[in-house]
């Protein structure tokens, strides 16, 4: 899980919620809870289907399991990119196959956290992402 989670941890909430889509649910609901006790409202999806099903919405940033079953995070974030809306995401995984902080790397903007990671590690990605110009082409940042 997240090593050191701090409930009292500030941060600046947006005024458009998070995007959290995580099919492990204890996971799921741990950042959820993390997030919500610093001021941000989240909303959860176990799949990308759910969320893709789910009723259209702003997010101010996205919080992506890179390998979900089914749609991936990264196809779901190019499908949503690809609409025109939201371009800021962190992508997270436990792994690191396949290339994926490679593949992130590319994405303009976006971030990836490696479970399990520290609540300051999570809190400092969220702030970046809130506070980019969503076409920014901010160095995208990779955290251990």
């Amino acid at each position: 899980m997240m090593n050191g989670m701090v409930d009292s941890l500030p941060f600046m909430p947006s005024h458009l919620p998070i995007a959290l889509v995580e099919d492990d649910p204890g996971f799921r609901r741990a950042v959820a809870r993390f997030l919500r006790v610093s001021g941000h409202q989240v909303r959860t999806f176990a799949s990308a289907e759910e969320f893709l099903e789910s009723p259209q919405e702003s997010y101010g940033c996205l919080i992506l399991d890179f390998q979900l079953p089914g749609i991936s995070g990264l196809e779901l974030f190019q499908r949503i990119s690809a609409t025109g809306q939201n371009r800021r995401a962190i992508f997270i995984s436990a792994r690191e196959a396949g290339g994926i902080r490679e593949k992130v790397s590319e994405l303009s903007g976006c971030a990836f956290l490696r479970k399990p990671f520290e609540a300051n590690e999570l809190k400092e990605a969220v702030l970046i992402q809130l506070h980019q110009d969503p076409g920014s082409t901010h160095s995208n940042r990779m955290m251990d």
